[in-house]
């Protein structure tokens, strides 16, 4: 049964909406399993591993995969006492760097800041 769409009320059409949205989520999610389960299949077949295939097509693992690794990104920072203790320079900053810079907050526009950074810049 199709609906004359030019019939139907404002709201009507938003429930519609709602409804379709809600079964193409579903649907989709049925989809990806079934491509998965495929996908898994012929692998195993041909002796091949996802990984393999992934890296195949340019693609990366799934978030949680990536969970496990560490960045690429070197460190530019080390504690000047305990050299185990590194940071990038990116994302949040470490306590033992404020704690060295004496702040709560770093400013790298603060020359006071910045000379104490230099000073453990490795």
């Amino acid at each position: 049964m199709t609906k004359d769409l030019s019939q139907m009320t404002y709201a009507e059409l938003v429930e519609l909406t709602r409804q379709a949205e809600s079964m193409m989520k579903e649907q989709r999610a049925e989809a990806l399993e079934a491509v998965v389960a495929q996908i898994k299949d012929l692998a195993e077949a041909n002796k091949l591993s996802l990984d393999d295939i992934i890296a195949k097509l340019g693609g990366s693992k799934p978030a949680n995969a990536k969970a496990d690794q560490k960045s690429n990104v070197k460190p530019q920072f080390a504690h000047p006492e305990n050299p185990s203790l590194t940071w990038s320079g990116r994302g949040r900053t470490p306590v033992w760097v404020l704690e060295y810079v004496g702040t709560d907050k770093l400013d790298r526009l603060d020359t006071d800041h910045q000379a104490k950074l230099d000073e453990i810049r490795v």
